[in-house]
């Protein structure tokens, strides 16, 4: 009985199923490219609008990852406020604290557009006087 015949049998298939295994690490894998989440960190200006009516001002946001701090000024009423926040699943929110009349916290509720050219948006503001309900459309500077 011949049992040479097997061994090259066996030889030539672990010799090939090598083969195919080595070109299947070698070949490049073409993956989908990642998305660009455009960044907050910017200086922007725009306005704020209640009852039609529309307050400029600007919006320095400072940060990276989930940890943001937002910075509203608007010169006509005097006000700077100081908040934070950071992106989500559908573009970002912040919360901020201010004090006009009397202390107050507003929440910004936005989306990133133009890629990060523009933060748009509502706004809810409550303090003593009440509740405010607005948007706000600012666009990146520089």
């Amino acid at each position: 009985m011949k049992l040479q015949p097997v061994r090259t049998t066996i030889s030539l298939s672990v010799a090939a199923m090598l083969l195919f295994l080595a070109s299947c690490a070698s070949a490049p894998v073409a993956l989908p490219p990642v998305p660009q989440v455009p960044t907050l960190a910017g200086t922007y200006s725009g306005t704020l609008t209640v009852d039609g009516q529309a307050l400029a001002g600007t919006l320095v946001i400072e940060g990276q990852g989930a940890n943001h701090t937002f910075t509203f000024t608007f010169p006509e009423v005097g006000l700077v406020a100081n908040g934070t926040g950071g992106p989500t699943e559908s573009g970002f929110r912040a919360d901020v604290p201010y004090s006009m009349t009397c202390p107050g916290n507003a929440v910004f509720t936005g989306r990133i557009e133009d890629e990060g050219q523009r933060l748009v948006g509502t706004f809810e503001a409550n303090d003593c006087t009440g509740t405010m309900r607005g948007n706000f459309n600012f666009t990146r500077q520089g």
